[in-house]
Formats: C-alpha cells, sequence, structure tokens
C-alpha cells in the first residue's frame, strides 16, 4: 500500500501545503471507518468551527492511518524539510519538549464531516503541530459551479466550491477540489487558516475526514 504526492506547494513565509493519493486500499479502510464512526454517532460539531450537517469522531482501529498513511507521508523527501521546520518552530514554543529529548507524532483526534449544499467553513485554524483534510466524496465538478448563475456574475470564481488557505500575508489560494480530488489527502500546518466555500450544484453530502497531528513524548 502506498500514496502519491503529486503537489508541494510553498506558501508565504513558512506556510504551505501538500496534496497527495490515497491508495484504493486506504480509501476502501478509510470507509470502513467512517461507517463505524455513523454506528457509534458521537458529535463533534461543538468542538469545530464549520456551520454543516454534521461532524463525527472517527476513530483508527487497525492505524492503518496513524502507522502508515501519515508516517509515510511525513517522513517523505517531498516534504521532509518543511516538516523538520515546523518541528523547529513548535519545540522553541515549548522548551520542555526539547527537554525531554525524545518525541513522536501524535493524532490528536480524527473526524469525519457531512456538507450539504449551501453550507460552508469559515476562517478558521487548528491545534496541534499539523492538520490534515481526506476528501472521501466531492458530488459535483468545478465546471459545474462556475455555471451556477452567482458564480458566472462574480469577478470571484475561483472560489465556487473551493478550498481556500489564507497565508500569513492574507494572500488566499484555492484548492479546486472536485470530484477529480476524491482519495486526495491535504496536510498543511495547523496555524495556516483555512476555509471553506458551500457547492451549489448537488443534493449530496460532500464527506471529509479532518484531523491533527502534535508532537508527543515517548
Amino acid at each position: 500500500m502506498s500514496l502519491t504526492i503529486h503537489t508541494v506547494k510553498k506558501l508565504f513565509g513558512t506556510d504551505w501545503f501538500c496534496l497527495a493519493q490515497l491508495d484504493n486500499t486506504q480509501i476502501n479502510y478509510l470507509w470502513n471507518c467512517v461507517g463505524e464512526a455513523n454506528k457509534t454517532s458521537i458529535d463533534y460539531s461543538s468542538s469545530l468551527a464549520g456551520s454543516i450537517s454534521s461532524s463525527l469522531l472517527m476513530d483508527d482501529p487497525s492505524g492503518i492511518l496513524v502507522r502508515e498513511i501519515l508516517p509515510s507521508l511525513l517522513e517523505s523527501n517531498d516534504i521532509k524539510e518543511l516538516v523538520d521546520d515546523e518541528i523547529s518552530r513548535s519545540l522553541r514554543r515549548f522548551p520542555a519538549l526539547m527537554q525531554e529529548g525524545k518525541f513522536s507524532f501524535r493524532l490528536d483526534e480524527i473526524w469525519v464531516n457531512y456538507q450539504s449544499k449551501h453550507e460552508y467553513n469559515p476562517i478558521h485554524d487548528h491545534a496541534g503541530l499539523l492538520s490534515f483534510a481526506i476528501w472521501m466524496r466531492v458530488p459535483f465538478m468545478i465546471e459545474n459551479e462556475d455555471n451556477v448563475d452567482h458564480n458566472l456574475h462574480s469577478k470571484s470564481t475561483t472560489s465556487a466550491a473551493s478550498f481556500g488557505f489564507i497565508d500569513s500575508s492574507a494572500c488566499v489560494h484555492m484548492i479546486r477540489a472536485d470530484k477529480k480530488f476524491e482519495g486526495t489527502i491535504c496536510i498543511f500546518p495547523s496555524t495556516l487558516k483555512h476555509l471553506v466555500y458551500p457547492f451549489f450544484t448537488s443534493d449530496e453530502q460532500r464527506i471529509s475526514i479532518a484531523g491533527n497531528i502534535s508532537l508527543g513524548i515517548h
């Protein structure tokens, strides 16, 4: 099992994000995790910024996310230097971790988001060192969203149904994540502000998985 990194983008200052494609085995495993989250139905919405239908806590019972997917991404040569820089900045902010000497990545929490037509996630950031989003189901194509009447007459057509980052210079960077992005993971520094615009052309829900990674002492 493996993932394929296809985008690493450096933004202003120390801001960046990375996109990678999961393989079918990993995606199927995550769908099973989503199914279990639906059964336990532990609401997580009150801990999040989103104005969306629901967010449920999710588990990683076989450890594939925490022991396979995330390590293979974080240790990849494509982003290792960026991740190491994030660790260095975190250690400077929390010197107690540096004094302990030994630390490792820790997955703080995982949740699954259900976003319906017209719903959105406002500008926010996360706790921890790094955060990630995985697009599991995206029920629209960007070209259809662009052709919605109010988008046709807008100067900001690139925002239609998009996932956006706001870097530390206040510049906005859009990821036009539509159906072609299903099975894609996006990882970024937890302090990087981001938002999700609403979609209008599907009655199905957009389903995504999100989580935060921090440093833990051995």
